[in-house]
């Protein structure tokens, strides 16, 4: 920067100013400067702008205190500086524009001419009622029958509503019967149902009634030991009878044993004596 330029604010004085002709302004010579590119710091004294110092925290205030020769220290909280609170942002209402939108185009219907040819008894259609076409685009027509197709058409369809009626009659007969069937079943079941009922209700009565008035069907226990004391007692008479005609037949046996060693031992005293007979 050139020294002619390079000046304070705080070097002016404003209070003599010098005042100058036109004369005098005009024969100045203005020095020669030659274009060229200059920085901030050129320009900017930065010196000038120095930041404010932050402001130191307090320090801690001590207070002394005396109690009889005793010294005591008494340390008072420090103060912490108070926070800069950020202003708000000023709000301004500003009018919402409503800016209507551009109409939509009209769009033009455009109506599809029918390309289906007027009707025809002889074209053949489908079921939503268009023409149908063969796979060249061509229309297809109807089968046309001869007078002998006809003639037999029309026999196929007579003897086939003949089946059909005679098989309707076959399935009614069927029907009927199995009607009438299922009609003595259910009369079969409900008589079995009555029947069962009568049974339970029976046995509800018999169940119901006193002991003394119950009817007896078969043998009681009484009965039943009489019948065993009956039997035990005719085991023992039959069975001692039969011991005692055993014992009478075993003393009959012994008796004729003993006389018959007797005649023995008279009659054959040798062969009793064996081989010293000879001695005595």
């Amino acid at each position: 920067m050139p020294d002619e330029l390079n000046f304070k604010f705080s070097e002016l004085s404003i209070e003599d100013p010098v005042k100058l002709d036109e004369d005098e302004i005009n024969e100045m010579e203005l020095p020669n400067i030659t274009p060229r590119v200059v920085n901030e710091d050129e320009i900017f004294d930065k010196s000038i702008f120095k930041p404010e110092p932050e402001p130191e925290p307090e320090k801690t205030k001590r207070d002394v205190v005396v109690v009889e020769e005793d010294v005591v220290v008494v340390e008072t909280p420090v103060k912490k500086p108070r926070k800069r609170r950020t202003p708000k942002p000023h709000v301004v209402n500003i009018p919402q524009v409503i800016i209507d939108k551009p109409p939509e185009p009209i769009k033009e219907v455009v109506v599809q001419e029918s390309t289906e040819p007027p009707h025809n008894p002889l074209y053949k259609y489908d079921r939503y009622g268009k023409v149908v076409r063969n796979k060249n685009g061509s229309i297809r027509m109807k089968r046309q029958y001869t007078a002998e197709q006809k003639k037999a058409m029309t026999e196929r369809l007579a003897k086939a509503r003949a089946n059909r009626n005679k098989n309707a009659d076959q399935r009614n007969e069927e029907k009927r019967l199995k009607k009438i069937q299922d009609d003595k079943k259910k009369e079969l079941m409900k008589k079995k149902q009555i029947i069962e009922e009568r049974e339970i209700e029976e046995k509800i009565a018999q169940h119901s009634l006193p002991p003394q008035q119950r009817k007896r069907n078969g043998f009681s226990k009484s009965d039943i030991e009489e019948i065993q004391l009956d039997a035990i007692t005719k085991y023992e008479t039959l069975r001692k009878q039969r011991k005692e005609k055993k014992r009478q037949e075993q003393l009959v046996e012994q008796e004729k044993q003993n006389l018959r060693n007797t005649i023995k031992q008279q009659l054959g005293y040798k062969e009793v004596s064996g081989i010293y007979a000879n001695c005595f």
